[in-house]
């Protein structure tokens, strides 16, 4: 057998002197960068050859630059190694030499952790700083990852290979990523090629931990040299950072605890969060004075429709891509992208489905990537060499949406885009109706949520607990409160990045209380209040305005009256707030603010229901249209009590009025 990287580094390093640490990858300081200098040595500076993939993510996303550095090794080079390895580093007796490390990674893991007989330094001894200026010089000035030990090495073109030498290196990576290993192929729950290892900058120290126990080492550091050789084939010079990144995250980083003093937990201060953001950065018109007139109520919903939900940064926590369990007892969830169960090709169409991945990793176009994402189900199952998969059903289907938008993320980042492929494929207003159950297949997202919505992690609810496989159970924290709160954080990740990509929440899924949007908005109420009220306020317009009316006679469950005020539609969000508002307590800092949201909400859409009626003489469903006007003026009693809204008394008496004579247009299509 070969000898393992770790067995090597520790060679090269023996004979040093220093204090012990505790092993594992140091942790990542606050800006992102490596812990400040607390040594002599020559000042790094940073180069960035390329944008990383040409994708506009913030740099507080991003894994730090490169390194490049020139002139002599540190003090403590000199103190503390020098005398076994030489002053140069470049070994003698039974000392090898140091510049023939591999990686910074390695190289930093061995000095922290001082296996066998090498002592260890701390970093109050030797800081992650000077390491790495040091591990540059000995390989001659440039290092090979960026500063930061948890991210590993960018591309960098000074060392660009031939395209037989890429060629090679990926051809034998790719075996080994498919590789059949006891549970399943690594391409079984990545992207097929690693692209997504590749531009999400996991170190080398990273890669081969966590391959352990599912390939040999031979194939572990073929699949190193894989990420490596994609790293350079697409010019991702700065991967996105491991820890920050968190895919279609709106904004692409979640708001911070608020500072102002909020009741509750974390995420009750991420909703107030929310809520200064949607005053001060977005000045939000439902959140202002009364809604009294006709132009103002217009105004409001045209703000609203037009905020973008993909870049507004809220209190909801999307998924990082992987959760790692070795970098503390916070990280055993799981709330991250990648499935715990492999999809691998059924018994006699592994030709089929490895033609489909390969024709489309030769040219990845949206049709080549859809040819292939639709017939995953057909083509594919879970991976369950020893019979236990079969017996975790509700964990199997979970998993297989898991996947699925694994790659729909991963082609996102092949592609050099920040969302993905369109499901409609382009289509607009009429043309999409025909699409619909397209569009729901192609829409993964919202699902893995309501998958665990209905059956949760922990055993305490009527639904039917989702058992996992023993081997991925065991990765999660024990205990009904932590996996009950995975349960939710996931559910409403998921159900908001669903969101994101169906804004009126009719091609998520052909189910009732889908399209009404209950069990999103049931997810949101006890801790995301504000957050709640917007979804309320917005999701009121895209019901109101979707597709230019193209939905109004569609067939199918709760889909006819789509893009109509003078609609049940609108209002069908209103289930969870009937009977109470779930405020938080007057002290809140949030109780004031979200009753003027919803005030306000009912406001702007009572004067547009009137508008429409007396514009157009045509109502849908007349008798449910009404009564949502009516709780609706309900609602400002509740949100203003004791308030003076005579004047949508008279609002809501003109629409009664302008109802009776209207033409209902209701033709008995849809199932209500």
């Amino acid at each position: 057998m070969r000898t393992s990287l770790v067995v090597l580094v520790v060679v090269a390093l023996v004979g040093c002197e220093g204090a012990l640490m505790s092993p594992g990858d140091p942790p990542i300081d606050s800006d992102g960068g490596i812990a400040p200098s607390v040594d002599g040595g020559s000042t790094p500076t940073p180069i960035d050859p390329r944008d990383p993939i040409a994708l506009p993510y913030p740099e507080s996303v991003l894994c730090p630059p490169v390194i490049e550095s020139e002139g002599a090794l540190s003090a403590s080079f000199g103190e503390r190694c020098a005398g076994c390895h030489g002053a140069g580093g470049e070994g003698g007796a039974e000392y090898p030499s140091l510049r023939e490390v591999a990686t910074l990674e390695a190289f930093v893991a061995a000095v922290r952790t001082g296996p066998e007989a090498m002592p260890s330094f701390a970093a109050s001894e030797v800081s992650d700083e000077v390491l790495a200026r040091d591990y540059a010089v000995l390989r001659g000035g440039s290092i090979t990852s960026s500063g930061d030990p948890r991210c590993g090495a960018g591309y960098d073109p000074t060392r660009a290979r031939s395209e037989a030498e890429l060629d090679a290196v990926i051809a034998r990576g790719m075996q080994a990523f498919r590789a059949r290993g006891p549970r399943g192929s690594c391409a079984g729950c990545h992207a097929p090629d690693a692209i997504d290892l590749a531009a999400i900058g996991y170190s080398d120290a990273t890669i081969l931990r966590r391959a352990a126990p599912h390939v040999s080492e031979d194939d572990a550091r073929a699949i190193v040299a894989l990420v490596h050789a994609q790293r350079e084939r697409h010019a991702i010079a700065r991967p996105l950072h491991p820890d920050r990144f968190r895919p279609l995250q709106p904004g692409f980083e979640p708001l911070p605890p608020s500072t102002t003093p909020t009741p509750g937990l974390e995420s009750d201060r991420r909703d107030t969060a929310f809520l200064e953001s949607l005053r001060d950065d977005h000045d939000l018109r439902i959140l202002g004075a009364p809604i009294t007139t006709l132009d103002d109520a217009r105004a409001a919903a045209e703000q609203l429709a037009s905020i973008d939900l993909r870049t507004l940064r809220v209190g909801v926590l999307a998924d990082r891509w992987t959760e790692d369990g070795f970098h503390g007892e916070d990280r055993r969830v799981i709330t991250e992208w990648i499935p715990g169960i492999a999809r691998e090709p059924r018994e006699g169409m592994e030709d089929e489905w490895f033609a489909l991945i390969d024709a489309y990793l030769a040219e990845p176009t949206p049709a080549r990537f859809w040819a292939w994402y639709d017939r995953v189900d057909a083509l594919s199952e879970s991976w369950d060499a020893e019979g236990i998969v079969e017996t975790t059903p509700l964990a199997n289907e979970l998993m297989r949406r898991k996947y699925l938008s694994v790659q729909l993320v991963s082609h996102m980042l092949r592609a050099r885009e920040i969302t993905p492929l369109d499901p409609w494929g382009g289509a607009r207003g009429a043309a999409r109706v025909p699409m619909r159950a397209q569009a729901i297949a192609r829409n993964p997202f919202w699902i893995v949520g309501d998958a665990v919505r209905q059956n949760p992690l922990h055993c305490d609810t009527p639904s039917p607990c989702m058992v996992l496989p023993p081997e991925v159970d065991a990765t999660l924290i024990e205990g009904d409160d932590a996996r009950e709160e995975q349960s939710e954080q996931l559910a409403r990740g998921w159900f908001w990045i669903g969101w994101q990509y169906d804004p009126a929440i009719i091609a998520t899924e052909d189910a009732r209380a889908t399209i009404t949007g209950d069990y999103f908005l049931a997810r949101l109420l006890p801790r995301h209040k504000v957050h709640h009220a917007f979804l309320v306020a917005r999701l009121m317009v895209e019901k109101a305005r979707v597709d230019d009316g193209a939905w109004m006679h569609a067939e199918g469950i709760a889909l006819a009256g789509h893009g109509r005020w003078a609609s049940p539609r609108p209002f069908v969000i209103t289930k969870h707030v009937e009977t109470s508002f779930h405020q938080p307590p007057e002290s809140d800092p949030r109780f004031a603010p979200r009753a003027r949201m919803l005030a306000n909400a009912a406001r702007m859409a009572l004067l547009l229901v009137r508008d429409e009626l007396a514009r157009t003489g045509t109502i849908y469903r007349r008798d449910e249209t009404l009564a949502g006007a009516r709780d609706m003026r309900v609602w400002l009693d509740r949100a203003e009590p004791g308030g003076d809204h005579a004047a949508f008394d008279a609002v809501l008496a003109e629409i009664e009025g302008l109802a009776a004579g209207a033409t209902d247009l209701d033709d008995g299509f849809s199932d209500y």
